[in-house]
């Protein structure tokens, strides 16, 4: 799991200069299939298939805090394919809800691709999105 280079950015401006930082209203979930890069590269599923982006806005969506990590308290659930997805390799967290849209803020890979095929969903049950800052 990676900062995005814009996130990085936006928060050593806030801390370390004068630069100002305001929450994003949305904070959404995609899904990738090739891995993103801190400059904000990657290939989304395609919206034309059953797919589209999760969203997690609210602190209710998250867990408490706890030595620099938290994860999703809402069970995610993308799909169903209504055509083949490829192979899912990774996730990324974005400041919008529509597809190939908004600046890329975290990226990282899953612990184990995933082929995801025509009727097939994806699911990201509860607490095992974690987002770690150390």
């Amino acid at each position: 799991m990676a900062f995005s280079n814009y996130l990085e950015n936006l928060i050593l401006d806030f801390l370390l200069r004068d630069g100002e930082f305001t929450k994003p209203d949305t904070i959404a979930i995609g899904l990738v299939t090739t891995l993103a890069d801190d400059a904000g590269n990657y290939t989304e599923v395609a919206t034309s298939i059953g797919y589209e982006r999760q969203t997690l806005s609210t602190a209710d969506d998250w867990a408490a805090l706890s030595n620099g990590t938290t994860s999703n308290e809402t069970k995610l659930t993308f799909g169903p394919a209504t055509d083949d997805w490829g192979n899912v390799k990774g996730f990324i967290i974005t400041d919008s809800a529509t597809h190939d849209a908004g600046n890329l803020l975290i990226h990282g890979a899953l612990n184990n691709n995933r082929d995801v095929f025509t009727d097939d969903t994806f699911e990201v049950n509860l607490n095992h999105l974690e987002i770690v800052l150390n």
